[in-house]
């Protein structure tokens, strides 16, 4: 089903670069998806459109806020020792992540997929190390 969805989303971004390229030809659009229902539907479902993208992604880093400061949390207590407030480690790690945020393009954190294809490497070598440990 994603698949056919980002096919289909594929063919109506180049109907628009057809029928408008003076627009979308050359420049860089940074909302494709409300472009498409502007031009499909009009003003107002583009907006529509906008509203459920900004909702899905709020609620997308809503849980995995939850999910890591609960994964934080258990960390601290079974390796440390620590009990530490699970809304407090929210608020930290909320702070913590917020200037990322901030960043406009992929340009301007290219040392994010660097850092995370070095820390999931680590992670890789760390789990066959704890198997190789484990099994013997």
């Amino acid at each position: 089903m994603a698949c056919s969805t980002s096919i289909m989303l594929g063919k109506c971004w180049l109907i628009l670069q057809r029928r408008w390229p003076v627009i979308y030809k050359d420049n860089h659009c940074r909302e494709p998806y409300p472009e498409i229902c502007m031009r499909a539907l009009g003003p107002r479902f583009k907006n529509l459109a906008s509203i459920c993208i900004q909702l899905n992604q709020f609620g997308i880093c809503v849980v995995f806020l939850l999910l890591s400061s609960k994964n934080i949390q258990h960390f601290l207590k079974a390796f440390f020792d620590i009990n530490f407030s699970f809304c407090l480690l929210i608020l930290i790690l909320a702070l913590l992540l917020f200037p990322f945020t901030l960043l406009k393009s992929p340009e301007d954190f290219w040392w994010a997929a660097v850092l995370s294809a070095g820390t999931t490497t680590i992670a890789v070598i760390l789990i066959c190390f704890g198997t190789l440990m484990d099994s013997s």
